[in-house]
């Protein structure tokens, strides 16, 4: 606060007529931030509770890597007070959880009847053909193997 006080007084002193209601307080005292970019970041409070803007993780985030943030990632951010993971300790944890659930790896569908779809090649149609209307977790077959896209 003695910063912030004499930084106040810094700014009342070139303004030509200060006001005394002129004030900031501190929202919330952290032990450590990480900026990914503009109004996307992550923080440790005073309490050692790990939390992030909306933009950092989403509603959208896939459970593995909700897993992986909240399983590993979290306390090894508030022991070291950084976030210097590599591609290979991530890559490892994710497999070990991929291990006990495949499902992780699943995309949410929320699917329409197929009438619905204007063209009949768009995935939502083809999901909606094959399993019907409803929310489908299905695994992405990205590398051609098998039947389906």
């Amino acid at each position: 606060m003695f910063l912030v006080d004499s930084f106040l007084e810094e700014i009342k002193q070139s303004m030509p007529f200060p006001k005394d209601t002129f004030k900031m307080v501190i929202e919330k005292e952290l032990r450590f931030i990480y900026f990914v970019m503009k109004n996307c970041y992550l923080w440790i409070d005073n309490n050692g509770k790990v939390d992030y803007t909306h933009t950092l993780l989403t509603k959208k985030t896939p459970d593995i890597v909700m897993g992986v943030f909240n399983n590993y990632m979290k306390q090894k951010i508030i022991n070291e007070l950084d976030v210097n993971f590599t591609r290979q300790e991530l890559k490892v944890e994710i497999l070990k959880m991929l291990k006990k659930d495949i499902i992780l790896s699943a995309s949410k569908y929320s699917i329409k009847e197929t009438k619905s779809y204007k063209s009949k090649t768009s995935l939502q149609y083809q999901i909606s053909e094959q399993y019907g209307a409803g929310e489908h977790l299905l695994i992405p077959n990205k590398r051609g193997i098998g039947v389906g896209k």
